[in-house]
């Protein structure tokens, strides 16, 4: 009993968390992390909910978690106070900042160590959420429960967001909108944030299509031989054109490329496991074609007007790239110190750049300036270890309705990392919970629909 209210906790975390302005305000992601770690005290203190597990994690999913793990704990040794001589070989350039006012005083790499203290116990709940995912999906119900959820939750937003756009009313919540107001932006402050979001939820949306499949011969859709879920299948398209219609409104020019580019990869993968002569061609022409007719209608106009202008903001955000690639080149073993970006970069404004940057606007590049080469590497082993494992049990002989939540979950969270290419997603709590989340019910996908695996 005490497990399912455990799982019916984590439930309501992952529909609360995108609604209150994306939890990206101090004290609701603080709140949110309290949450995680009161269900992780519940299931750990708790015998009886903890031997109800009656799967194996194996090996893949304990490896992932081992690193994530680590990634997370590794910026504790930025916040460790170091004699001067050893400061000034591991972080020499935060080493002269100190020193020009503190000299010869023991200093933790980190130049903000507060804020590097708030990154670690944040990421130790998404961590711990990622563990409790891992350990309370034990069947296919909890699974498609979860992604039913996530699912949903993107396709409230994207009404929401609609529905503010056309009423013109501009509110987030009950309060009166004051970033995006010409986009559609769900309850998030940036569009581009929302449209992440949309990113993360709108492939889920495949994996029920291919639930509705069954007949296990994969890939061969909507033939009058197979017994098909019509009314099933054709619903949920109808709910991803609005997902995309809401996608197209935020006018977030890395959504709209970012998406392209997921729908390009996932259709290779689709002719490098079955061939091009078993591709279906009907859902490709159907997407293809809502994204174009979202784009030329009075909706895309803006969008495609932001695509030809602002060149001043690119422009910002490249001298941004630059001057933080060169203080990262002048300490890239340890970093900076994790989320210390927003109070280091003013000192390293050699474009003198307005205006106040909080973030790189690439989180590639702000976690490898912040962490260093040994943290951003943590990060890269646990998300190619992840992808990996997804992209190995889709290449296998699997049902057709693991193939679908894999092929949704390697989609929604490529989608997620392109864009932080060109934005700061992996910033807002909301979308980094939903992308653990993700890879978690990914490692453990096949364990469910595959009992013998592990």
């Amino acid at each position: 009993m005490l497990e399912k209210s455990i799982f019916a906790g984590a439930c309501f975390l992952l529909f609360l968390v995108p609604w209150p302005l994306a939890s990206n305000r101090p004290w609701i992601w603080f709140a949110e992390t309290i949450f995680i770690f009161l269900l992780i005290a519940l299931f750990q203190g708790t015998t009886r909910a903890r031997s109800s597990m009656n799967k194996p994690l194996g090996g893949r999913a304990l490896f992932a978690l081992g690193v994530l793990l680590i990634w997370s704990l590794f910026p504790l040794l930025q916040i460790i106070p170091l004699p001067s001589l050893l400061l000034e070989k591991l972080a020499p350039w935060g080493f002269y900042q100190r020193e020009t006012l503190f000299p010869g005083l023991w200093a933790p790499i980190s130049l903000d160590p507060h804020a590097t203290w708030a990154w670690v116990v944040q990421h130790l709940s998404y961590a711990g959420f990622f563990a409790l995912v891992l350990v309370l999906v034990r069947d296919q119900q909890r699974l498609y429960i979860l992604l039913g959820i996530m699912f949903m939750s993107g396709l409230l937003q994207a009404i929401y967001g609609l529905w503010v756009y056309f009423s013109g009313s501009n509110l987030i919540l009950f309060m009166d909108k004051w970033s995006s107001l010409d986009s559609v932006s769900g309850s998030f402050v940036n569009r581009n944030h929302f449209a992440t979001f949309i990113l993360l939820t709108l492939p889920i949306g495949v994996s029920f299509i291919f639930k509705g499949m069954y007949h296990i011969n994969e890939f061969r859709f909507l033939s009058s031989a197979r017994r098909v879920d019509r009314f099933r299948i054709y619903s949920i398209l109808v709910l991803l054109g609005v997902m995309l219609l809401a996608l197209v409104g935020s006018n977030s020019r890395g959504g709209i490329v970012c998406f392209v580019i997921v729908a390009i990869i996932m259709l290779c993968f689709l002719i490098i496991r079955r061939g091009l002569k078993t591709l279906p061609v009907w859902p490709i022409l159907l997407t293809g074609g809502a994204l174009g007719g979202a784009l030329f209608s009075s909706m895309g106009e803006e969008l495609l007007r932001r695509f030809k202008q602002e060149p001043g903001k690119i422009l910002d955000r490249l001298y941004i790239y630059q001057d933080s690639w060169h203080l990262f080149t002048q300490q890239p073993l340890t970093g900076i110190g994790a989320g210390s970006f927003e109070s280091t970069f003013p000192a390293a404004n050699t474009y003198f750049v307005s205006g106040h940057y909080t973030h790189v606007h690439n989180d590639h590049l702000e976690m490898l300036l912040e962490t260093g080469v040994i943290g951003y590497s943590l990060f890269l082993l646990f998300l190619i270890w992840c992808w990996l494992t997804l992209w190995n049990d889709f290449k296998q002989h699997n049902p057709i309705a693991l193939l679908g939540v894999l092929f949704s979950l390697m989609a929604a969270t490529f989608g997620m990392m392109i864009h932080s290419a060109m934005d700061f997603p992996m910033a807002i709590p909301a979308n980094k919970l939903y992308f653990f989340t993700l890879l978690a019910i990914g490692l453990r996908a096949k364990t469910l629909f595959n009992p013998d695996s592990s």
